[in-house]
């Protein structure tokens, strides 16, 4: 006879073992497999509290009758450092195989039932995405109501071995020494933080007794990159955790004093960039090394390195090889160099060397990428960036490719914004941006063209005359009026325009389509001490259609004096002594509560907090966590800057930023979450000040589900906010009673039928279909026409409504084919029968979706000739918008995946897009 307690029953007993506001949300029945073949029956229980979610593995004695019967064995919270892996049945299991791994444990299950099982794989997998979601790009929940059960369970586990008289006395070496490796210092403290000096302080808590004797520094590495985020071999950004009060005002003060201590060397910078439309290497020594004097740095750029089909899968392309060998082949034979890295988005390449004997200097490098193609996601078109500190100087170069055409130069400045915007330097937390950086420079085809009539361009290169020409630049006019690339600097022009030549020749296009001359390849620049020594053109590389360009900089790099370093920074730490001795911080806030009136999806709302120091000291202020909370705000509100230094009677201007992206859409309309937030601001050694944050939201078909969406007959803004919430809500289709008037539902939801629609009949024939970025604006006005009903035909161009139907997909609360199904689809990519199987087991509402969209797509690639559409771009492109990877953080085997991720979904939905599918 079984004597097991059932998971029904073991339900109840953990329920009364709980704190009150923590919850059982289920609880199944699972073999323990061991190496060994050793079966250990489990009870797993997922748990919840305060948004938190939690593992709890219990076993249990036989009979099981009361709590006490019950025991804790383990806490895993579910977090970005858990991983899930899940099975199905096999040979010699009885039910679905779960595997976890987290901080360097693994353990792996065979849940009982069927059922059950399948229902508590499908909670835990919902509540890493939502855990992800709410995270944002914020620290993770430092889970501290665990500690509890935690201590519970290790009691619980030393009450069941061998007596020990000296198990509670345990010397932790963390927690008493500090422990120095070369440069670095680690030391005990439940807080992380990096200094000038490299420490490193870590928290022992987390740290897990290794059995080898010789693996306690390696143990130390891999917990501090675990807390940090980092991979081997990372430099620490200054600040991971907010300093303190006296450490900022310290740094203030060094800032402001900088001059006492630090001297200004000049290094010359050589910074050149060409667009090689996809042809092999050749010799570069007119271009790289035409100068009598060596340069310092190098930054050359390419873009349109590789124009195949293959290289837009972000794969490994041999034509970056190629060209770095060039490049580093005629650098300036003068010196030696070494490389300071190199990044690639597609066709778009930044190499950067600097000389061998200024290497030692060169520290904390690291490179991002921002596509900035079709809804921001392919990398036809974006930009690289490679930034470096050397001495005491931030540097950073961006190579991009910005939109192509003569009339599109709002794309161009929408896709040198965004480039801005989203570059990221992911070492760092937070991550760094542009603007964190003293000296920047931005070379590439930026595609900006001249408004002249292409016989008065011409006539005027032909007389040198490019003085005439330069007011009528597109990006001259822009970098006039601030538009775009603010704050940066261009050196007058003297060269011929650099595009568009015959191949070959000097001869400008006297192809059919005879493009205007322009100067497509520019190089901007940005900073303090920076002369520009030559701007040039260098004609004599003739194997493109793009000139290359190239400029000489004499750039000011502070080099800090050790000596009067110190000097400066005990005097500083006097006077800060004597202040804090005599006075506390005082500040006004021109403003106490903010309100954000009709917030639209994809639109941001900006206000100013205006904060001035009143008092007789430097006030040093930041926004903190509310209690239980894991960060200062909610994810969709944006707080610049988060921290700062305020001199007396100076004041800062703190930008609150709103905005409801693809990603938070679905939790405004489920009713999940609104705008409603506090703000606290405290300022160090004085009070606080509360900040309410609130608004509506308007709903919007963006962030809806499918299951609702094909049952509103009318415009979203028309729908209830109830009922829309019962719409929302899982199973809502399920209680739907077809037979009854006015109950029908649609096969496609109607909003995605509009587009596509509309897409057929204005742009089937429209050239480089979905392969241009649409206008924000124009994108926004969409919205706002499939949300009201009105206007009856969609506004915009074609490329704007391309990029609307990307998006609107991009933001189902649900992608087309679900995430559950997400691990099967890409499993079965190799096959069309095996993927046709797949799709059966998708939701009809989602499938019929799915059947619908390929048909539409099979039939814009038979116009092919008029829209130069491609197979394979197509489904690269709406394989990451239909097949998309549940919203977890990935670990680092997954990032390393991603590439052959993204080739296994575009093969997924490849098969459909050449077959025939009634599914």
């Amino acid at each position: 006879m079984n004597m097991a307690a059932s998971p029904s029953e073991v339900f109840k007993l953990v329920k009364r073992k709980l704190v009150a506001d923590a919850v059982c949300l289920q609880c199944v029945d699972a073999d323990a497999l061991s190496d060994h073949e050793v079966k250990t029956r489990k009870h797993i229980c997922l748990i919840e509290r305060q948004g938190d979610n939690a593992i709890f593995i219990y076993v249990s004695k036989v009979p099981c009758l009361s709590v006490d019967d019950l025991r804790l064995e383990q806490v895993i919270p579910v977090n970005d450092r858990l991983k899930v892996i899940t099975e199905p049945p096999k040979t010699g299991t009885q039910g679905i195989l779960l595997g976890l791994q987290w901080e360097g444990m693994k353990y792996l299950f065979d849940l009982k039932s069927g059922t059950e099982g399948s229902q508590f794989v499908s909670e835990l997998k919902n509540k890493i995405a939502i855990q992800s979601q709410n995270a944002g790009f914020a620290l993770p929940s430092s889970f501290t109501w665990l500690d509890k059960y935690r201590s519970d369970s290790m009691a619980s586990t030393h009450a069941h071995t061998d007596d020990n008289p000296f198990s509670n006395d345990v010397f932790d070496p963390l927690k008493y020494m500090n422990i120095d490796d070369k440069n670095s210092k680690v030391t005990a403290s439940e807080n992380v933080s990096r200094e000038k000096n490299d420490e490193f302080i870590f928290n022992h808590e987390h740290y897990t007794t290794s059995n080898s004797s010789d693996s306690l520094q390696e143990s130390i590495e891999e917990v501090a990159e675990r807390q940090l985020g980092l991979q081997r071999g990372v430099h620490l950004a200054d600040g991971i955790k907010p300093l303190t009060a006296r450490e900022k005002l310290v740094e203030h003060q060094l800032k402001n004093r900088q001059r006492e201590f630090v001297r200004t060397e000049m290094f010359r910078v050589f910074v050149g960039t060409w667009n090689v439309n996809g042809q092999n290497t050749t010799n570069l020594d007119e271009w790289l090394a035409c100068d009598k004097d060596p340069p310092d740095i190098y930054a050359v750029g390419f873009q349109e390195l590789d124009l195949s089909n293959q290289a837009y899968i972000f794969t490994d392309s041999v034509r970056e090889k190629d060209w770095a060998d060039a490049v580093s082949k005629h650098l300036h034979p003068k010196a030696r160099y070494a490389k300071v890295a190199s990044v690639r988005l597609v066709g778009v390449l930044l190499l950067v060397f600097i000389k061998e004997v200024h290497m030692e200097f060169v520290k904390l490098d690291d490179v991002d990428s921002v596509p900035t193609g079709i809804m921001g996601m392919l990398g036809n078109k974006g930009g690289v960036g490679v930034r470096f500190s050397l001495h005491d100087t931030t540097l950073l170069f961006i190579n991009s490719h910005l939109a192509a055409h003569q009339d599109e130069y709002e794309r161009r400045n929408q896709d040198a914004c965004d480039i801005e915007a989203r570059m990221r330097f992911k070492q760092f937390l937070p991550p760094l941006t542009v603007q964190d950086h003293d000296v920047v420079f931005w070379l590439g085809d930026l595609n900006y063209r001249i408004d002249q009539d292409i016989n008065t361009v011409k006539s005027l290169v032909v007389r040198g005359l490019y003085n005439k020409l330069t007011p009528h630049d597109q990006l001259y006019k822009q970098l006039k009026t601030h538009s775009v690339f603010k704050k940066f600097k261009e050196g007058e022009i003297k060269f011929a325009p650099t595009y568009r030549y015959d191949t070959g020749t000097d001869n400008f296009d006297t192809s059919e389509k005879a493009r205007n001359p322009a100067w497509c390849d520019r190089i901007l620049f940005k900073g303090e001490e920076i002369k520009q020594i030559v701007y040039r053109s260098h004609p004599v590389l003739k194997i493109s259609d793009h000139k290359p360009v190239s400029s000489l900089f004499d750039t000011g790099i502070k080099v800090v004096q050790p000596d009067n370093y110190k000097k400066v920074y005990e005097d500083i730490m006097k006077q800060i002594d004597r202040l804090e001795n005599d006075h506390l911080p005082q500040v006004s806030l021109a403003q106490r509560e903010f309100t954000f009136k009709d917030v639209k999806f994809g639109e941001k709302q900006h206000q100013i907090l205006a904060l001035a120091n009143v008092g007789q000291i430097p006030v040093t202020y930041e926004f903190i966590n509310k209690p239980n909370e894991n960060t200062f705000c909610k994810p969709w509100l944006k707080v610049s800057p988060e921290s700062s230094v305020i001199e007396p009677g100076d004041s800062c201007e703190i930008s609150l930023e709103v905005h409801v992206d693809e990603t938070l859409a679905y939790m405004f309309n489920c009713g999940f979450d609104k705008i409603d937030d506090i703000l606290v601001l405290h300022l160090h050694g004085g009070k606080d000040f509360f900040i309410p944050v609130s608004g509506n939201y308007i709903i919007s078909s963006f962030g809806s589900s499918i299951e609702a969406l094909v049952q509103m007959h009318g415009p979203i803004r028309e729908v209830p906010t109830a009922q829309l919430i019962d719409l929302e809500r899982p199973g809502s289709l399920d209680n739907v009673d077809t037979l009854k008037e006015g109950t029908r539902l649609y096969d496609c939801p109607k909003e995605i039928f509009r587009l596509v629609d509309h897409i057929w009949q204005y742009g089937r024939h429209q050239e480089d279909l979905f392969r241009e970025q649409g206008l924000v604006t124009e994108i926004n006005h969409i919205r706002d026409c499939l949300d009201t009903g009105s206007p009856s035909m969609i506004p915009g161009g074609v490329h704007s409504v391309c990029a609307a139907l990307c998006l609107f997909l991009k933001s189902l609360a649900e992608p087309v084919i679900p995430y559950n199904m997400y691990e099967t689809c890409i499993g079965c990519c190799n096959s069309y029968l095996l993927c046709t199987q797949a799709m059966e087991k998708v939701p009809f509402c989602h499938r019929r979706v799915f059947r619908y969209l390929c048909a539409f797509f099979r039939q814009l690639l038979e116009e092919s000739k008029f829209n130069n559409l491609d197979v394979k771009h197509l489904a690269q492109l709406f394989g990451n918008v239909i097949l998309r990877a549940p919203p977890v953080r990935m670990s680092k085997a997954r990032r390393s995946m991603a590439a052959v991720e993204d080739m296994k979904r575009a093969a997924f939905l490849y098969h459909f897009l050449t077959h025939e599918y009634d599914g």
